[in-house]
């Protein structure tokens, strides 16, 4: 038991010895090297190795609950090693896994830019009245601010839906 330096606990040194690491960790050349030790094929190899990184880690490692202390503040980090059965891997299931999980990422990443924003220069109407006893009216301003899902946020602070009466966005930004 104990710690090495502020880094990780001496059982995470230990765990990293038997080849099992922090997802994080892995390389394409480690799940490899991992992979041809439990029996894939140099014809597997090289259909697996033409995918992602990510898709390699999200299919080939497998936590079994193992985790251990890391950092300067001890939070507990999950460990992995390359989990391969030769016998039940079947290609044409790894080649759809890849192909889904490339959408979802394509997904993940369209969600993240929409919560982003887009930066536009839009025209909105902002009703009032010029005294007490006159009529309300529309005044016309046009400004640059973010569009957030169905919001327009200015500098200020205020937002203005796209989707109200008057609302132009005159081009993105």
């Amino acid at each position: 038991m104990g710690y090495v330096g502020n880094r990780k606990s001496v059982r995470a040194v230990h765990a990293e010895k038997e080849g099992r690491y922090p997802k994080s960790r892995f390389t394409k050349e480690m799940i490899s090297k991992g992979l041809k030790s439990l029996g894939a094929t140099e014809e597997q190899l090289s259909i697996i190795s033409s995918e992602s990184l990510s898709v390699l880690r999200d299919y080939f490692l497998k936590s079994f609950g193992e985790w251990h202390h890391t950092g300067k503040y001890f939070r507990q980090t999950d460990y992995y090693e390359v989990y391969f059965e030769p016998e039940s891997f079947d290609i044409n299931e790894f080649k759809n896994f890849a192909k889904r999980h490339k959408e979802n990422k394509a997904k993940e990443i369209k969600q993240k830019q929409e919560e982003q924003g887009k930066k536009a220069r839009c025209k909105y109407l902002i009703w009032s009245r010029a005294n007490k006893n006159s009529k309300i009216r529309p005044k016309e301003y046009e400004s640059i601010g973010l569009i957030k899902g169905r919001w327009f946020y200015l500098d200020d602070g205020t937002k203005k839906s796209i989707y109200a009466n008057g609302f132009e966005i005159l081009e993105y930004l």
